[in-house]
């Protein structure tokens, strides 16, 4: 063990030594609160993961859940009640989804005689739109044609609901498996063109087809955000497009509600 001599040059030593120790804790306790107080001042941003999207997760078949509508009823509840109706309507709007309807007519055709039963289209709109909750942006029918006067009347009055009719005259293709002639008018370029041409313009997509060529329209729009229902019935939905979609409704589900009716 060494020794050392206590002496006045010893005790200088050691009072200069536990000064600058005394000073160093001190500008360390400064820069701590001053970190903590930059800290509070100027907080990080915290980064919140998204959601990685999975295009083999399949969505079991469902009803059409709402949630703008709970949004809607408390900002009603907050509002200021001296406000005019008119600004009441302003802000729910501003509120509520943009839905957009696209109707494949041949495919939808073919299903309903499936199933027995026809569906109105006017009942299509209310459906998706306001007994949703939702706000109408667009509304879309796409059909083949035997020539321009064929569905005449049924073309205006789907125009008259506010539908956007798209058409093409049906060509005529030999199936060598069958040995007959058939017709086939196929829409599915004109349906994904109008879909990103107005992508901008809506939080929500409504598709009724079976057709499994959607599915990779449907996996990009999906990338951007919009939900999408698809609508169809059992035996006439792709697999792939059911697979691709984030709500499959069969159309026997909501039959009530859409069924076209003998007044």
């Amino acid at each position: 063990m060494h020794k050392f001599d206590i002496n006045d040059d010893n005790l200088n030593l050691e009072t200069d030594y536990l000064s600058d120790i005394s000073q160093i804790q001190e500008e360390n306790n400064f820069l701590i609160i001053d970190e903590k107080e930059d800290e509070q001042l100027n907080p990080k941003p915290q980064l919140i993961p998204r959601p990685e999207y999975n295009p083999n997760f399949e969505v079991e078949s469902t009803h059409l859940i709402t949630t703008t509508i709970e949004i809607n009823q408390n900002f009603n509840k907050n509002y200021s009640p001296n406000h005019t109706n008119h600004t009441n309507n302003v802000h729910n709007n501003q509120l509520r989804d943009k839905i957009s309807i696209f109707v494949d007519g041949n495919n939808m055709f073919y299903a309903q005689q499936k199933n027995g039963w026809f569906f109105d289209p006017r009942k299509v709109i209310d459906y998706f739109s306001e007994e949703s909750g939702f706000m109408l942006i667009n509304a879309f029918w796409y059909t083949g044609l035997k020539d321009s006067q064929d569905q005449r009347g049924f073309r205006d009055a789907l125009i008259s609901l506010g539908y956007t009719v798209r058409t093409k005259i049906l060509k005529e293709y030999y199936d060598d498996s069958s040995g007959r002639f058939s017709q086939k008018a196929n829409l599915d370029i004109e349906i994904v063109v109008d879909m990103f041409n107005t992508v901008d313009q809506y939080d929500r997509v409504v598709l009724f087809s079976g057709d499994g060529d959607f599915e990779r329209a449907i996996e990009l729009l999906r990338s951007k955000n919009t939900h999408i229902t698809v609508v169809s019935t059992d035996g006439m939905i792709a697999r792939e497009l059911r697979n691709a979609t984030d709500r499959y409704i069969d159309l026997n589900e909501i039959r009530y509600c859409i069924e076209k009716r003998d007044e």
